[in-house]
């Protein structure tokens, strides 16, 4: 799953590999919260570390 953060509209989008867009899908926190790390990092967060880093950024 790719996340992409729209700052202009302060809107985040979650993009599936086939490159379809599901906006009724359900995510988990601990989901969003590995890809936001590994889009703040540039990185391969493990899961279990995403949420200390999320919290870090604020």
């Amino acid at each position: 799953m790719l996340i992409v953060i729209s700052q202009e509209s302060r809107t985040i989008y979650l993009v599936y590999p086939d490159g379809s867009f599901k906006p009724n899908a359900s995510v988990t926190r601990a989901r969003l919260a590995t890809m936001l790390a590994r889009f703040l990092t540039n990185g391969d967060i493990p899961t279990k570390d995403a949420i200390e880093v999320v919290q870090q950024a604020g």
